[in-house]
């Protein structure tokens, strides 16, 4: 009997040790609850203790290898462990909700008051509250004293499973990276046909449509304005996603989160931006940023969309030698200059954004009557260089035997830039119609997003590294020749 005693203190007080190294409980009571752990136990003079001891430290190991996920025993075979995390859950139901009623009444066996509750009870009518209250599980009180440390660690636990359950794969978050950049770059077309339609100005407020009124009215101009304010919601939407979940993907990554964290940013600004244009009337130079900025957070969707690919960067070779990367790299600057002129030759023309509505916008006249033949001939001349450098650098990619992925895409590239040309030429023989002026802002988005896409492609991972030399033996006239040389 006294070594059955010693051996069930040994064992509760090694099942107590154990506890300490798991996390805590995050309620008050709880947390008193795992402090106090076994000792909630009735006294040792109290007939058959020796088989509580021993019961209650039975269920502690094996609560403790069902919460930390241990290997168990060989012995125990599939029917035991079934009947093990039954009775682990009824005792969790009936600790719970004997703990929730010990916290209503107050300092029940000898935990701290609830806030502003009564005072405790008798020792007695405490005891007989805590049979009533295991009663509807059909455990007994001495089973629900004895489950506390395991339950509550199943408690204390609870944040970290909620963690495990947000994990985001790699191919899950490279899907949400590629909808943040086709939300990203359909904002732009649909913020090109607000432009030529003159639907600028259908909201003339801003975050309302108008002064007091958030919906649009019964206008086309109107209603074509505020879709593109509903569409920047969901924008905004994938952007958040994009950035937040960088965060839970698994394994984590620094550089996807910080390319995330730019897209919800990029998106904020633009709807400042967006509200200080339609204040100020849509000038000329708030048009022209609210582009640009377009074009610098398609930036960051497509690099984010580019290294978020599952098998980046163990399982992606390298794409392209040291020419070619130089090559595909100046095709950037560029196409920058080529979009940058663009923008500015459609601020000089007659698309201002404010037709629809009959509000005058001011124009770009830094050159009088002829800054539109003045901008249209420079980004003509920038546009066709574009095209010899692009055409350039994909014969540089096919000679030196490039991946094929980046032939393609600089295939796709020369392909666009000769769409824009012809189209180009024609908008400008037709007296700049409001279609195509949309089909060449759209076509020059794709345009751009295939430049930084091949860009980025060459940029990482990084190129194969060059072999390592054999350290040269001192007096060896040949290695002597190759290092001169």
């Amino acid at each position: 009997m006294v070594q059955d005693e010693l051996r069930a203190g040994h064992e509760a007080r090694q099942a107590q040790r154990l506890r300490h190294r798991l996390p805590a409980g995050g309620d008050r009571h709880v947390g008193a609850a795992w402090r106090r752990g076994v000792g909630l136990v009735h006294p040792p003079h109290r007939a058959g203790v020796a088989h509580r001891l021993q019961a209650a430290g039975e269920l502690i190991r094996r609560a403790t290898r069902v919460i930390t996920g241990a290997p168990r025993p060989e012995a125990e075979d599939d029917r035991e462990r079934i009947v093990v995390d039954g009775a682990l859950l009824r005792l969790g139901r009936a600790l719970v909700q004997h703990l929730e009623q010990a916290r209503r009444r107050g300092d029940a066996y000898g935990l701290a008051p609830a806030p502003g509750g009564p005072r405790a009870p008798q020792r007695r009518h405490q005891r007989g509250a805590s049979t009533r209250a295991a009663s509807g599980s059909g455990i007994g009180r001495r089973a629900c004293y004895a489950a506390a440390p395991a339950v509550t660690s199943r408690m204390s636990h609870y944040p970290r499973a909620m963690r495990g359950r947000l994990r985001i794969s790699p191919e899950r978050y490279f899907a949400i990276a590629c909808v943040a950049l086709v939300a990203l770059t359909l904002i732009v077309f649909t913020g090109a046909a607000v432009r030529v339609t003159g639907s600028g100005l259908g909201c003339p407020d801003w975050p309302n449509c108008y002064q007091g009124r958030l919906v649009a009215e019964a206008q086309t101009h109107a209603w074509i304005e505020f879709g593109n304010r509903m569409l920047s919601g969901f924008v905004g939407i994938a952007a958040i996603a994009a950035g937040a979940l960088a965060f839970l993907r698994r394994p984590f990554r620094r550089d996807l989160a910080i390319l995330g964290v730019l897209l919800p940013l990029g998106v904020v600004g633009q709807g400042v931006l967006g509200g200080l244009t339609v204040w100020y009337g849509l000038k000329p130079g708030w048009v022209m940023s609210h582009f640009i900025l377009s074009m610098l957070i398609l930036v960051a969707a497509s690099t984010l969309a580019w290294r978020a690919q599952p098998s980046f960067p163990d399982e992606i070779p390298p794409q392209a030698d040291r020419v070619t990367t130089r090559w595909v790299w100046s095709l950037v600057p560029l196409g920058a200059l080529t979009v940058f002129l663009g923008t500015a030759a459609t601020a000089a023309g007659p698309h201002a954004g404010g037709k629809g509505t009959g509000d005058v916008v001011p124009r770009l006249h830094f050159e009088g009557p002829s800054t539109l033949t003045w901008l249209v001939d420079r980004h003509g001349a920038i546009a066709a260089l574009l095209g010899v450098l692009s055409l350039v650098v994909w014969a540089v990619a096919r000679r030196r035997a490039s991946v094929r992925s980046l032939q393609t895409r600089l295939t796709r590239i020369c392909l666009l830039l000769a769409a824009q040309g012809l189209l180009g030429i024609l908008q400008y023989r037709l007296h700049l119609p409001a279609e195509l002026v949309w089909l060449h802002v759209a076509l020059a988005t794709l345009l751009w997003v295939g430049i930084v896409l091949a860009a980025v492609q060459v940029a990482a991972p990084a190129r194969a590294p060059r072999p390592a030399r054999a350290p040269a033996l001192r007096g060896d006239p040949r290695a002597s020749a190759a290092a001169r040389s």
